[in-house]
């Protein structure tokens, strides 16, 4: 249930207002008469504790000069046949596609529904409702205007919940990163070291920006299981032996005990539990091959190798850079997938493992 709030009633998380002051609407129409109608019609128009601003264009050029100036325009009323048979529609396009707004609530008003037929336009374009103008009495004016401002607002409470979730679940991730971290004192900023070399060979693996950034934060997870695993050998300085590493590769699973069943955990789980499995299929837990083993898994294990080998651990001293880029290269097709041992090569000859190194240094 959504209350009635004040003015200044904000999200208590981030200071966001759900409800605003002010609801902006704006008219899209070549005819001055429809541009004085609807300010008439709705001159007495509030939602919430909100008032109307009406923000008014006489094309569709110059509505999206109006959109550039205000991106949180609430509805747009908007004509078909402005200064072309189809400009109206073409700014609807704009305001999805070029302006990625699927929250302004789009109303089409149409003077000559022959060149835009309803079906037409309701299947084919990202609109909200649909109306002639000869139907659009003043009550019924009032009453989509609210539908839609009713229907933008709850968009934006649901884009709220949505970025405190992922907010809560990132902080999630840092806190339980952070606590493998300190377990194994030595590592430092290897899991900072480890979340960017992930994101930037996704990014070079083609992945979105927003995925390969998903993708950097879980890699932080990838040691999560040794957290049930004795500090006696995590932190041992010699050579562990066979019962030792036994032990040690029990992580994988413990990681999985950890992280659970949670959905917004699945690709950690992957990549906890099957980093440590290799191309060729003579890694553990599973033995799995090729692209039986998840991508995210074989980004990972690229750069968690890297960076082990060229850091001081308790048990050896950090090879150099191009020791261990060479051991990537050696390991492709073996250890690692090529594919991703070739993306590696790529971001160290462009600098930017060099530059990884030197904002989170071993």
């Amino acid at each position: 249930m959504i209350r009635k709030i004040a003015k200044t009633q904000k999200s208590e998380s981030r200071g966001e207002e759900i409800v605003r002051q002010v609801w902006k609407l704006l008219v899209v129409d070549d005819e001055p008469d429809v541009h004085a109608a609807t300010q008439l019609a709705l001159a007495r128009f509030a939602f919430g504790e909100g008032r109307l601003e009406m923000l008014h264009a006489h094309s569709a050029a110059q509505a999206r000069e109006v959109l550039a100036g205000h991106p949180d325009v609430a509805v747009a009323m908007i004509d078909v046949v402005m200064e072309t048979d189809t400009a109206g529609l073409d700014l609807i396009q704009h305001i999805r596609d070029a302006l990625q707004n699927p929250f302004l609530r789009i109303i089409i008003r149409t003077g000559q529904p022959g060149m835009a037929p309803e079906r037409f336009v309701i299947e084919h374009y990202d609109i909200d409702d649909y109306k002639e103008k000869t139907e659009l009495t003043s009550q019924k004016l009032y009453t989509a205007i609210r539908n839609a401002i009713k229907s933008y607002r709850d968009l934006q409470l649901i884009a709220l919940r949505h970025r405190e979730v992922t907010e809560a679940h990132h902080h999630a991730i840092h806190m339980l990163a952070l606590a493998s971290e300190l377990k194994d004192r030595e590592t430092g900023n290897h899991i900072n070291r480890i979340r960017h070399y992930t994101e930037s060979l996704a990014r070079r693996m083609g992945f979105a920006p927003e995925a390969a950034a998903a993708l950097g934060l879980d890699g932080m997870l990838h040691d999560l299981g040794k957290l049930g695993i004795p500090d006696g050998i995590i932190q041992k300085t010699g050579r562990l032996t066979e019962e030792e590493f036994a032990v040690i590769k029990t992580h994988p699973e413990l990681a999985l005990r950890i992280l659970g069943e949670n959905r917004w955990f699945e690709t950690a789980r992957q990549v906890a539990y099957c980093h440590h499995e290799k191309w060729n299929g003579s890694g553990y837990p599973q033995g799995l091959r090729g692209e039986e083993i998840p991508l995210a898994a074989r980004i990972v294990a690229v750069a968690d190798v890297f960076d082990a080998l060229a850091s001081d651990r308790p048990y050896k001293r950090a090879w150099s850079l191009e020791d261990a880029a060479a051991e990537i290269a050696r390991s492709s097709g073996s250890h690692f997938d090529p594919a991703v041992a070739e993306a590696f090569r790529l971001l160290l000859e462009d600098g930017e493992i060099q530059e990884i190194r030197r904002r989170f240094p071993t």
